[in-house]
């Protein structure tokens, strides 16, 4: 019996490690690649980041999983946290879910959920700290400015919150005991990783951590986002300004260079110096003042106090001639263009 116990214990220990491992491997599987894959589409279809929402619900309330606008609405503050808004995601609510049956933490910077993000690497206003195997500060892998974070709370869930809504029967540490998790779940915009995890002690002490987080520092989001329900024809900007052969544009569409298109929608032509405009339907379309029903056009001008049409003349002589060669054209001043055909 003693030669068959110390056979197996050493066994045993190694079947916990290896599924300790295990369970990490699939919540970081889910973090690191479907997770933030999901907050990437998001971003290039809405341009900017979802609200969290509320971990309180439970499978089967219509707003499970939804976008809590709630959650976003309060003024002043450095972070939104919530649970993971799935539904509004477009992700199955198991992706939500890490290892040891927990709901995942989702909190993002306030600047970032609302309206449409100018640049995709905006600053965030959260902080995550690094802390090296001897629990000493990193400050150059640590960052003050990240945009959101995705994090399980590890197999101890201290702090977590079940499937049911509940809190985990493991409250958030007090700092001085698990310091690093600690400042995990206190609720504020400071989250702690740790570059060389101590999962594999079973103590819990000053150097134990064991969840695990994904900080999120650049959006992705393109330039453009698609068309919207109500403009479903429609592509939008998310940029105020537009450059068109310039990297610093100053107007909505700032042009430098010539334009070339085979097809150009426009509702008026304008001279920027004077601020002259005309429709461009009276050169591309049928409209009744740019005919002639007697004699040439002789310039377009305005034919009424508001509108601009043709001006036609039934005559039209001239006394010069070409002292040598023919007549080939006239320049934009009326003036002869002479010359061999």
């Amino acid at each position: 019996m003693i030669l068959l116990s110390a056979i197996l214990i050493p066994i045993l220990l190694q079947y916990e490690q290896w599924a300790r491992g295990q369970s990490r491997a699939t919540t970081s599987m889910k973090i690191y690649t479907s997770l933030s894959k999901a907050l990437s589409d998001f971003g290039n279809s809405y341009g900017r980041y979802p609200c969290p929402a509320d971990p309180v619900l439970q499978p089967g309330d219509p707003s499970h999983g939804e976008e809590d606008p709630t959650r976003c609405a309060a003024p002043s503050v450095l972070v939104y946290s919530g649970a993971i808004p799935f539904k509004a995601l477009n992700i199955p609510y198991d992706l939500t879910i890490d290892a040891w049956q927990n709901q995942m933490l989702y909190a993002v910077s306030p600047n970032l959920v609302s309206g449409v993000m100018s640049s995709s690497s905006l600053p965030g206003t959260l902080t995550v700290n690094y802390y090296n195997s001897d629990g000493v500060l990193d400050t150059g892998a640590s960052s003050s400015q990240v945009q959101a974070v995705v994090l399980s709370f590890g197999q101890n869930g201290r702090g977590a919150t079940l499937i049911n809504g509940a809190p985990a029967p493991t409250p958030c540490p007090t700092t001085g005991v698990l310091p690093l998790e600690a400042e995990n779940c206190d609720g504020d915009n400071v989250f702690n990783s740790f570059l060389n995890i101590k999962w594999q002690f079973t103590a819990e002490g000053l150097l134990y951590y064991d969840d695990i987080i994904n900080p999120r520092r650049n959006l992705d989001a393109h330039v453009w986002t698609s068309s919207t329900a109500s403009n479903s024809s429609d592509i939008f900007s998310r940029k105020e300004f537009i450059g068109i052969g310039t990297t610093n544009p100053t107007a909505t569409v700032d042009v430098v260079g010539n334009i070339r298109a085979d097809r150009m929608n426009s509702n008026s032509i304008c001279d920027q110096s004077s601020g002259d405009c005309f429709a461009p339907e009276m050169i591309g379309g049928d409209v009744s003042r740019m005919n002639c029903a007697n004699g040439a056009m002789v310039r377009i001008g305005k034919i009424s106090n508001v509108e601009a049409g043709a001006e036609c003349s039934v005559r039209f002589t001239r006394t010069d001639s070409c002292s040598t060669g023919y007549v080939l054209g006239f320049q934009a001043n009326g003036t002869l263009i002479c010359g061999n055909p």
